[in-house]
């Protein structure tokens, strides 16, 4: 016998037949089983992983699959009048029931004209701080997308926008990890709720989910959905574009990255990023070249000249790397990784005690936390120390380095490939080791 449950004048039917009055609507088996489960507790918060829990026991789910559950689900309810899932930031969701004769609060309800106006306008203005990577520039940002979210809650670019200035507060080390990847996943959530089909959402967290979460099999179904949406896109190839590099595809890497500039040439960490990619294919030159192009463009832009310097560091000119990092550190001493690039510079010119100096004062530094531990290894690399450096790339491990998996790729330390340790970091962040990582015969 069909059991059913209801809710007011909704009721639910265990073969998933939703009807209110003489409307039947039919809900598919997952989405039956969210709203079994969400009436059980309703009124509580029901978390993401409670719920991946009782509806994919016992396996690995995209980061989509719930999100268009919830969606779909929502859509249908919404006809429905009385009920509601709402999201709960950085919790989950939960279900709630509006009182006979009144209606619910629906996702996508139309706002006024002149709030989305004026979040768009503030999203435009916002946007053209990200091509500016300090501080100042990118908290900033954070705080103008934040005000269009509250003008629009259903403005997605807002959620992405947010999602960008944090990916790049990381990425520069001037935010940790442990902190970034919780507002990235929330803010996407809520992009996710406002277009569940947008291309540059899924590929913006499929990004995450490689670099930051290191699980593959989240991060590529969400790739493969945003290059199914729209290939097209500034996000959709930089976010491929830094998962290529990740998985030491580097040549792959630059191609998406060139695609990206084309559409958006001022964003200097996409330009950066496509200056290591080419490093990691050898082709140092071109990198060199990359970036004197950026100078072009903007003759004042410091990450320009952190990445010329870190170029030459490593691969370069290294006295041509130690004068410019040395000003650069003097004028930024809160820029932490430029002191791992002017240590490089002083081991590759035989100055030994400077580097090792300069490394120590970067452990000192209060802003050491939020340091790039993957990065200092290359530095204790360059000094002799092998031992240093497998140190540096195991506490990237624990910190979730957000450049752990390019720093394993890249060929500045290939000779330390054939360390069991290496070995095992490289499974734990990259899953099944790929040619990159192999060690030399």
């Amino acid at each position: 016998m069909d059991q059913a449950i209801k809710v007011d004048d909704v009721e639910l039917s265990s073969s998933g037949l939703l009807r209110q009055g003489s409307e039947v609507i039919h809900l598919p088996p997952k989405e039956l089983s969210l709203l079994q489960l969400l009436v059980s507790r309703e009124g509580e918060v029901v978390s993401r992983k409670e719920i991946e829990d009782s509806l994919w026991p016992r396996q690995v789910v995209g980061y989509a699959s719930l999100a268009r559950c919830v969606y779909s689900l929502r859509k249908k309810l919404e006809r429905m009048g009385h009920c509601h899932i709402s999201t709960v930031p950085r919790r989950g969701y939960r279900l709630e029931v509006a009182t006979r004769g009144t209606s619910s609060l629906t996702v996508g309800e139309a706002n006024p004209p002149d709030g989305r106006t004026k979040a768009l306008a503030i999203c435009d203005e916002a946007s053209h701080r990200l091509y500016d990577s300090s501080h100042a520039a990118l908290t900033s940002a954070l705080a103008m997308y934040e005000q269009a979210a509250r003008l629009d809650p259903t403005c997605a670019r807002a959620y992405i926008g947010s999602a960008q200035a944090w990916y790049q507060l990381l990425s520069t080390g001037q935010a940790p990890t442990q902190s970034v990847w919780p507002e990235i996943q929330w803010t996407l959530d809520e992009a996710m709720r406002a277009t569940p089909t947008s291309a540059d959402v899924f590929a913006v967290l499929a990004k995450g989910h490689y670099l930051i979460d290191w699980n593959q099999a989240v991060g590529q179904s969400l790739l493969s959905e945003a290059l199914r949406l729209n290939p097209a896109t500034y996000l959709v190839n930089e976010s491929a574009g830094r998962i290529s590099l990740f998985l030491g595809n580097p040549q792959a890497a630059a191609a998406h990255l060139e695609r990206a500039l084309e559409a958006n040439p001022l964003v200097m960490a996409t330009n950066g990023c496509l200056a290591h990619a080419l490093v990691c294919a050898g082709k140092v030159d071109s990198a060199l070249e990359h970036i004197q192009k950026v100078f072009q463009l903007d003759s004042n832009n410091v990450e320009a000249r952190a990445w010329f310097g870190w170029i030459h560091a490593v691969h370069g000119d290294a006295r041509k790397a130690r004068n410019v990092m040395v000003e650069l550190c003097e004028s930024y001493p809160q820029a932490v990784g430029f002191a791992t690039s002017r240590a490089i510079a002083h081991a590759r010119l035989g100055e030994q005690e400077q580097a090792r100096a300069t490394l120590q004062a970067l452990e000192a530094q209060p802003q050491f936390a939020n340091r790039s531990a993957a990065t200092t290894a290359v530095a204790w690399h360059a000094l002799g120390d092998r031992a240093g450096a497998i140190r540096a790339l195991e506490s990237a491990v624990v910190d979730r380095d957000y450049w752990l998996g390019p720093i394993l790729q890249d060929p500045t330390i290939a000779d330390l490939r054939a360390e069991p340790t290496f070995r095992m970091i490289c499974a734990k962040v990259l899953g099944a080791p790929t040619e990159a990582t192999q060690p030399s015969e």
